[in-house]
């Protein structure tokens, strides 16, 4: 992780509009815990890329992570509300109504199901990432949250951040129970 903060930080010497590096900067900040980095580069992103809701949906942990949960679902609430007519089965909606606290985790990992079995596997990935996500911070049951982590590797979907994030959560809790 260290090579890789290294590489963003030098690309965006090299380029401070490469919107790329920042949000690749964001997310592995956020993976290494550096939380209100991860918020400020975050921040960044979400005003030049504003209708990204997985950029709102880190954001919003980043800033639950700082204390600032209340603030934090006010802004997310607020850009959900903004994205115009949506479906109420809209993964995104419901992926957002979830971190709200407006869908149980039951009724999020069921939502994840769909007829499709490659997009089932990607919304699991995220699911598993967010409902682990979710355990952590609001009361740290590392054992729910590090099998949650683990649901989202065994989907395979390698390609989204979740999983790279699911990954390294899963070293940090497995690091943590052996110090």
């Amino acid at each position: 992780m260290d090579a890789a903060l290294a590489d963003y930080e030098r690309a965006l010497e090299l380029d401070p509009t490469m919107l790329r590096a920042t949000h690749m900067l964001a997310i592995l900040r956020y993976d290494r815990h550096e939380f209100s980095l991860a918020a400020r580069d975050l921040r960044k992103v979400v005003d030049l890329i504003p209708g990204n809701d997985y950029l709102r949906f880190r954001l919003f942990l980043a800033c639950s992570w700082l204390g600032d949960a209340k603030h934090a679902a006010k802004e997310l609430q607020a850009h959900l509300d903004n994205r115009g007519p949506t479906k109420k089965s809209d993964w995104t909606s419901i992926v957002g109504d979830f971190l709200l606290g407006r869908m149980p985790e039951v009724g999020f990992l069921k939502a994840a199901e769909n007829s499709d079995a490659k997009t089932t596997l990607e919304q699991r990935c995220e699911a598993f990432y967010y409902a682990g996500s979710q355990r952590l911070l609001k009361g740290g049951e590392t054992v729910k949250a590090a099998k949650y982590f683990q649901a989202s590797l065994d989907t395979g979907v390698k390609r989204f951040t979740e999983y790279g994030s699911a990954r390294i959560e899963l070293n940090l809790l497995k690091a943590s129970v052996h110090e």
